[in-house]
């Protein structure tokens, strides 16, 4: 029987199992959790945990009771320094990515580090009802000095499904994958959104279409304009959303026949908790605070992973059966860094107010870098409005803006705008030719061009088709 195999059997007869007896197993592992760091050599966490006023006989004893604890950040850990002396054997020291203001290294033992990353990433495939998701082509980040999230759980799927598994990085050219993918033929796609958006752009433009049935993307919600994307391209069957952090390892994965996103008991004790640290009610928004179970080197107790989500409830409903957290609407609290621009919260959260006040009620606001034709970085702003009424769909009005290179694709209804699609197709320029041979090649050149625009044409062509799938409209400006 292979990992997948057990997993799989093992989550079955959680999610059938009593709220209760979930809830005892749970508590006797965080019980030995907070003893195990207040004990620990490095006194960091039972410090602050005493300047709160609690002492060891009054830790938390059950999930119930975490409340008690104060909230960890990452600049609590940081000044602790637990990466240079955790309170277990370091199996590796991981390292966000730096896409937030606050990247920090944190040690973890090898239980966290298997269990979290590579774990959890099966389950995603177990809850999604995917059996069989090999074979297998994964692209992950690769830090020098440091390892990335992605990195250690392809590490990991490497070492256990050997030939079935193949990985690249970020950092190889999209020739060099494209080219594996078609000689490898996967099943399965995995990497973050933004490099199976690229990958997909790059394939488009080679005037191919490939067939992955799975694509697996994790590390930021997948833009609408992304998905289109990335579905011309791989003709996928599902696309898998995975919620991990490299830090505080995989939180949880979108069910997509549940339509929204739960968690990994298994690993995580998740609170959605105001900044206070108390729980929200259920269809409340709040704080992600995690603890991680398994975390022996690093106290992820509490700790604040940066991230705000809609909290939906736990388990399934009224049964008493499971005990999983369920979330949707995932999206940063913390600054970002975009390349070598900073970018407050507190502007992204003003964009948000400016744009209501010109009518525009923003469901989500994406912030992005891309280099433009002359090399030049420059940020890059998308706004997903709220859909609108089914019953009034059909009145949309359809806005094309486009030329040889790029095409933008709007929904205008009721006065409010969404841009749905930014394509841009980097055909080439019509010259001067001299020489003996000009007419000759003048017509070669403009035969190149004239193919490349058509090309250009046909990409937005489908994408107005897929978006018509959608979001039907009955008038058409181009």
């Amino acid at each position: 029987m292979t990992r997948f195999d057990e997993l799989s059997a093992a989550l079955h007869r959680r999610d059938v199992s009593a709220s209760q007896t979930l809830d005892a197993q749970t508590s006797a592992r965080l019980t030995a959790l907070l003893a195990h760091h207040w004990r620990g050599n490095n006194p960091a966490w039972q410090q602050c945990v005493a300047s709160h006023g609690l002492s060891e006989a009054q830790l938390p004893r059950s999930a119930g009771e975490l409340g008690r604890l104060p909230l960890m950040t990452r600049d609590l850990l940081r000044a602790g320094g637990f990466a240079e002396r955790p309170n277990a054997a370091a199996f590796q020291c991981v390292s966000t990515s730096g896409s937030t203001q606050s990247a920090v290294r944190m040690a973890h033992n090898f239980e966290m580090s298997r269990a979290t990353l590579f774990d959890n990433f099966l389950r995603l495939f177990v809850l999604n009802g995917i059996a069989d998701p090999f074979p297998f082509y994964g692209i992950s980040h690769r830090f020098e000095g440091s390892v990335s999230g992605s990195q250690t759980t392809m590490r990991f799927m490497s070492e256990h499904f050997g030939d079935a598994v193949a990985v690249g990085g970020v950092t190889e050219p999209n020739e060099l994958h494209h080219e594996r993918l078609t000689r490898l033929a996967p099943r399965t796609l995995a990497s973050a959104p933004g490099v199976v958006t690229a990958l997909a752009s790059h394939v488009l433009e080679q005037g191919v279409r490939l067939v992955i049935p799975l694509i697996v993307v994790g590390g930021a919600p997948l833009h609408v304009s992304d998905r289109a994307l990335i579905e011309r391209a791989f003709s996928p069957q599902e696309i898998l959303i995975f919620y991990p952090t490299t830090d505080a390892g995989a939180l949880g994965g979108f069910v997509n026949l549940r339509g929204e996103y739960v968690s990994f008991p298994e690993t995580h004790v998740i609170e959605v908790v105001h900044a206070d640290g108390t729980q929200v009610a259920a269809g409340e928004e709040g704080l992600v605070a995690v603890t991680a179970l398994d975390s022996l080197a690093t106290p992820l107790i509490r700790y604040l992973v940066g991230d705000r989500v809609t909290y939906l409830g736990r388990g399934e409903g009224d049964s008493g059966r499971g005990d999983r957290v369920r979330m949707r609407a995932i999206r940063r609290t913390s600054d970002a860094m975009i390349g070598d621009f900073k970018i407050p919260l507190a502007d992204l959260e003003g964009w948000r107010d400016a744009l209501a006040q010109r009518g525009f009620h923003t469901s989500a606001l994406q912030v992005a870098k891309r280099r433009t034709e002359n090399g030049q970085l420059t940020l890059l702003v998308r706004i997903e409005a709220s859909a609108p009424p089914a019953d009034a769909q059909a009145r949309a009005l359809e806005v094309v803006l486009t030329d040889k290179h790029r095409a933008r694709i709007f929904t205008v209804y009721m006065g409010e705008m969404t841009e749905h699609t930014d394509l841009i197709f980097p055909t080439s320029q019509r010259t001067q030719i001299t020489g003996s041979d000009q007419i000759w090649s003048q017509k070669r050149q403009q035969r190149h061009h004239d193919q490349e625009v058509a090309v250009h044409a046909k990409r937005v062509v489908d994408a107005l088709h897929d978006l018509s799938l959608r979001t039907p409209y009955d008038r058409l400006v181009i």
